[in-house]
């Protein structure tokens, strides 16, 4: 195993092990949260050399990863992506308890600096926190005392809400969580008091909560009765439906469960019965289910092939998918995969282009991009491998004045240098390039 592959490896399980932290933290309702969070520290010996030493497609995570195990919010700072950027602001107002940090997020539109707030206080369970998001902003507000009245199982706020879709949402996720199904009574919508009782009869396997289900209702009931009967694996339940789609769902669900292709023959749905037989091919691993597919729904019996090509990176089951673009989306998938630009050059359409710019910039080879045929794509991959080099030289190799404002661009927006911009020729190019950098 290379250095660069063990590097990816130590991000991903680190950025795995911190997620499950912070996703169990909302939800610990004891005071072991601040000592989990405390010990996130020691999680990684990531460090930030490393982080420069790695891939630009995986350096935003690597620095999104060491941020948060040294609660840094500078090595937040060096994160490009905008978006991971913010989350990585995020993910440390919760670990440091400090909802002074919301206030650097970038780009508030959509919500993410409330979405901030929000989360802080959901994992403090303090609703004096979304009294911090500003009065115009009251659908957010509103929605964060929700999340945390959920957290909290606390119902008493759900009765004070106006909305009554929020009051609805607060009732049906408390009557789940406490699986108390006098709180699902209280939803006003079909929607909200159908899934209350079928979610709580699910869990419980009990048909008689399905009964209490309001009889005007009865889309959610049968899907109620329904969702038991597949995990009784109950097939008599199935066949007494008159609802046709009822029915075959619960075949389906049965059919996948037992993995048995002959209770697909029961969907009358020709796409039902198509996705059954997807489902149980790739589940027992047989290829030689997909071909049951009919020859109509060919999308479905590529998009089988294409699982299995991919899951076992064989081209060769590429070559028995017969639409073109699920075969050049396979062959293209695999070439990525497996670093391999003689599978690329199988490729028909413009994927070919793609993998071809995926494999130059990391394998740092502009001869490979010289492969790519449309000069805005070739120059976006010298751009990659001159930010993997860090040789702003390289896009000038390129031919092409197109080719050479495109490796610009790339370098420009990945590094937020407004400087680079200068070199773009184009000049509505260059203006976007000027607002891009601006604008973040």
């Amino acid at each position: 195993m290379n250095q660069e592959t063990k590097l990816l490896t130590k991000i991903f399980q680190s950025l795995f092990i911190i997620g499950l932290i912070l996703i169990s933290g909302c939800f610990d309702f004891g005071a072991e949260k601040q000592e989990i969070l405390d010990k996130s520290d020691y999680i990684t010996n990531l460090t930030l050399s490393d982080c420069e030493n790695t891939s630009l497609f995986t350096r935003d995570e690597c620095y999104m990863n060491v941020g948060l195990a040294e609660k840094n919010l500078s090595i937040c700072d060096k994160v490009k992506d905008i978006t991971k950027r913010n989350r990585c602001y995020t993910n440390i107002a919760i670990a440091k308890r400090d909802t002074s940090i919301c206030d650097k997020i970038q780009y508030k539109y959509g919500g993410v600096e409330y979405s901030c707030y929000s989360e802080v206080a959901e994992s403090e369970q303090d609703y004096s926190i979304c009294d911090k998001i500003r009065s115009e902003k009251e659908t957010w507000k509103q929605g964060c005392y929700l999340d945390v009245a959920i957290i909290k199982q606390d119902i008493s706020v759900c009765d004070d809400f106006e909305d009554t879709n929020l009051k609805d949402s607060c009732y049906r996720d408390i009557g789940i969580a406490k699986k108390d199904i006098s709180i699902c009574s209280k939803i006003e919508s079909f929607y909200g008091e159908g899934s209350c009782y079928s979610v709580i009869a699910k869990s419980e396997q009990d048909y008689s909560i399905c009964d209490k289900i309001r009889s005007e209702n009865g889309f959610w009931k049968r899907t109620c009765y329904a969702n038991i009967a597949i995990i009784k694996q109950n097939i008599s339940v199935c066949d007494n439906f008159i609802d046709t789609d009822v029915k075959d769902f619960c075949y389906e669900g049965i059919g996948v469960a037992r993995k048995d292709i002959s209770i697909c023959d029961k969907i009358e749905s020709v796409y039902g019965k198509s996705d059954c037989y997807k489902r149980i091919a790739l589940s027992k691993g047989d290829i030689s289910i997909c071909d049951k597919i009919q020859d109509f729904d060919t999308g479905k019996r590529d998009s089988c092939y294409l699982e299995f090509a991919i899951s076992k990176k064989d081209i060769s089951i590429c070559d028995e998918i017969r639409e073109d673009d699920s075969k050049n989306t396979c062959y293209s998938k695999l070439g990525i995969a497996k670093q391999n630009i003689s599978i690329c050059e199988k490729i028909e359409d413009q994927n070919k282009n793609g993998c071809y710019n995926r494999i130059g910039i990391v394998k740092q080879n502009i001869s490979i991009c010289d492969k790519i045929e449309e000069e805005k794509v070739k120059g976006f991959c010298y751009g990659g491998v001159a930010l993997e080099k860090k040789d702003l030289s390289i896009c000038d190799k390129l031919k092409n004045q197109d080719g050479m404002d495109s490796c610009y661009m790339h370098i420009a927006q990945v590094t937020i240098n407004m400087s680079i911009c200068d070199k773009i020729n184009n000049e509505e190019e260059k203006e976007r390039c000027y607002g891009f950098c601006e604008w973040y």
